[in-house]
């Protein structure tokens, strides 16, 4: 018996997750782990036909605050107006005419919404036009081409050019099926015995017409006629309808992407230590003024008196800032705690008047005492205390009538 096998290797997509980050209005974007060969698609609905970004990372302005957006890989898309509506136009008879375009990717023209009064072939042609003048005329190098034929979508076929919008033609979508190059080039589109749409009477509104960060529709031949004219071109659109254009990687299922507002931070006190509730991005502020290396999510102040604060980045750049956490008394900050009797003291005084300092062991002795006269601002001293047993001990400071305590473990 003859053992025949068969082995071949597969490679297995990473599962598709991504973040969604509200930042004070502006929804931050951003794809887990992202492909650089892979082309991402933001849609604000599961059916929309045009993504509102594109990109692993991107952000929107003005986004609605916990909604949902929507990812895909690959695009497949719509550009330019979907239909001829009700605007003013006619049915050339040879075409001859064509939209700019500008495309950061490659992308394909899938099929296009055409308008005929008059079978025949159109031929559709990505190229570089160059020699264009005001009387119509230029020279163009094709780049791609691709020629379909088309039938009357009218019902009334006539033959030849015909002006007018015939709101009984609906038109219809034909299959191109072309590669247009990334760049900066032009659509022309020709006829052979069909007649095909174009309007000029569209609201300048509408250019450029975008797929955001993929492909855009930039002008027309109709600015050969006054190149300095940069408002009249904006009525003509030549052809091709609701453009369908797809990437050439593989276009995926959409996955929901929830968007998320960041809850603000919250300071907190324990002991000696203020508290961030955030873990990551820190910087502690004191009175309005970053405090230079606090960037931990503790901070243990030398300082004690004054206006405490937060502000959280977070990994798309979003600041957010804390509550304002203020101290305005006594705060002995002693550390380490517990110590082998020997420990830092640190706190601030705003007026001037007799300071004492005291540690108090458990029946109530006083084991150690040390003044000062008129004392005013800050205090940081190392206190030695070293000879002193272990045990939990009371740490009193007296500035004046206010007199504030804490406990102290010598552990030796």
């Amino acid at each position: 018996l003859t053992n025949n096998t068969i082995s071949q290797q597969f490679t297995i997509a990473q599962a598709l997750t991504a973040t969604a980050n509200n930042c004070s209005g502006t929804v931050n974007l951003k794809v887990a782990i992202p492909s650089g060969a892979t082309n991402y698609a933001w849609y604000d609905k599961t059916t929309a036909t045009t993504p509102i970004a594109t990109g692993s990372v991107a952000s929107l302005q003005n986004a609605t605050a916990d909604s949902t957006i929507y990812l895909a890989t690959g695009t497949d898309a719509s550009v330019g107006p979907t239909t001829k509506g009700s605007y003013t136009g006619g049915y050339q008879a040879n075409g001859n005419n064509y939209l700019n375009y500008t495309s950061t990717v490659p992308v394909v023209l899938t099929s296009a919404r055409l308008y005929t009064r008059h079978p025949g072939t159109i031929t559709i042609m990505a190229a570089d036009v160059t020699n264009a003048t005001s009387t119509g005329s230029y020279y163009y190098k094709v780049l791609n081409a691709k020629t379909i034929d088309v039938y009357a979508t009218n019902p009334s076929p006539i033959s030849g050019s015909v002006s007018g919008n015939d709101p009984n033609d609906a038109g219809a979508a034909f299959y191109i099926n072309m590669p247009l190059p990334t760049g900066n080039h032009s659509i022309v589109v020709s006829a052979t015995d069909a007649t095909i749409y174009r309007s000029n009477g569209l609201p300048a509104s509408g250019y450029p017409y975008s797929i955001p960060g993929i492909f855009t529709i930039t002008g027309n031949s109709a600015s050969n006629s006054n190149p300095s004219d940069t408002v009249t071109y904006k009525s003509y659109y030549y052809y091709l309808y609701d453009m369908k254009l797809k990437t050439q990687d593989c276009v995926g299922d959409r996955i929901p992407v929830p968007v998320v507002t960041s809850p603000l931070p919250v300071v907190s006190i324990s002991n000696d230590t203020l508290i961030s509730s955030v873990s990551m991005g820190n910087q502690w502020y004191l009175n309005g003024q970053a405090v230079v290396g606090a960037t931990g999510k503790t901070y243990i102040p030398t300082t004690t008196t004054g206006s405490y604060s937060v502000i959280v980045t977070d990994s798309f750049g979003c600041e957010r800032q804390s509550n304002y956490f203020s101290i305005d008394k006594i705060t002995p900050i002693a550390g380490p705690n517990p110590n082998k009797g020997i420990f830092n003291l640190g706190f601030y005084v705003p007026a001037s008047t007799d300071l004492a300092i005291s540690l108090i062991d458990a029946a109530g002795h006083r084991v150690y005492t040390k003044q000062y006269k008129a004392y005013q601002g800050s205090f940081s001293e190392q206190i030695d205390v070293a000879n002193l047993a272990s045990g939990v001990y009371i740490l009193q400071v007296q500035h004046g009538n206010e007199k504030e305590r804490k406990k102290v473990i010598i552990a030796h």
